[in-house]
């Protein structure tokens, strides 16, 4: 089993240490890796782990609940007012913030969320090899990779493993629209992304892509839950540059079946689908296919 290199949940109980007490009781393998935490006002804290729910007994009132967003949002709640409108805030250290409301618009446009009443903390962790086994099958001689799996399958993890070791060989640029990919916060990339890496931090996909393929002349792009703009695909298969992408999508199976996936896929620039499943051992394969 691939261990995480560091204790990735102290970064969150920073926020909510009233759950320290009760975190500290479960058990070492548990306790690293809970993967998620969610806070819903007047209700229990409820942690989520690849192998079960863990309810707490601790309640979050909504006033508390508030009070979180704003630490979140560094008290600034309107320098967030993007992310927020897509209901997510990137904490140092890549940790996402999932959080439901109501939609504020004006003129039409969503422009931010009012009446916070829950939020869920996804938790990021660097377990160092657990790309070991695609990149032993694949290396850097791909064209590109698509890594799929359910939620919670680990798909960015694997995704950021495979480009720090990638990086040993090749130029790599990382469109990290969310910050979850590096987790970079107050200047630093908390995670290693390998020594010949760029990272172009909170860039949309489509500006991001724009300009790595403008200015850093990767060898490979990287970007996180691929949405299907295949003209951006098409020009970096275009410029002999390859992807490594990750996507929502089950199994192989289901991939075959969408129509966006396969636009994708020939589009250019991704060879190889990998199939990542789900559980407590991080990076475990379903499946690598060759599909171009």
């Amino acid at each position: 089993m691939v261990e995480a290199k560091h204790a990735p949940l102290d970064g969150c109980l920073r926020y909510i240490p009233e759950i320290r007490e009760f975190t500290d009781k479960l058990p070492r393998f548990e306790r690293d890796k809970t993967a998620e935490i969610r806070i819903r006002a007047g209700k229990p804290v409820v942690l989520e782990t690849p192998g079960r729910r863990i309810i707490t007994d601790v309640v979050i009132s909504t006033e508390r609940l508030d009070n979180l967003v704003k630490l979140f949002c560094e008290n600034s709640v309107h320098s967030y007012a993007r992310q927020l409108s897509e209901c997510f805030v990137t904490l140092s250290g890549g940790h996402r913030v999932g959080i439901a409301a109501t939609a504020v618009f004006r003129d039409g446009k969503l422009e931010g969320v009012r009446g916070v009443t829950s939020v869920n903390i996804r938790v990021a962790k660097e377990y160092r090899g657990s790309a070991a086994d695609v990149f032993r099958a694949l290396g850097t001689e791909v064209g590109g990779i698509l890594f799929i799996g359910k939620p919670m399958s680990g798909k960015t993890t694997v995704l950021r493993d495979y480009v720090r070791s990638a990086a040993e060989f090749k130029k790599i640029a990382v469109i990290d629209e969310r910050g979850e990919i590096s987790g970079k916060g107050e200047g630093t990339l908390y995670f290693d992304l390998g020594q010949n890496t760029d990272v172009l931090d909170s860039f949309p996909k489509e500006a991001g892509f724009i300009r790595a393929l403008r200015a850093l002349s990767p060898d490979f792009v990287a970007c996180d839950e691929l949405g299907f703009d295949t003209e951006m695909l098409e020009r970096c298969s275009g410029q002999g540059v390859g992807l490594f992408l990750t996507a929502h999508c089950p199994d192989i199976e289901t991939a075959s079946k969408s129509e966006a996936l396969r636009r994708a896929v020939y589009a250019g620039g991704i060879t190889h689908i990998v199939s990542l499943d789900c559980g407590f051992d991080i990076g475990k394969v379903k499946g690598i296919y060759k599909v171009r």
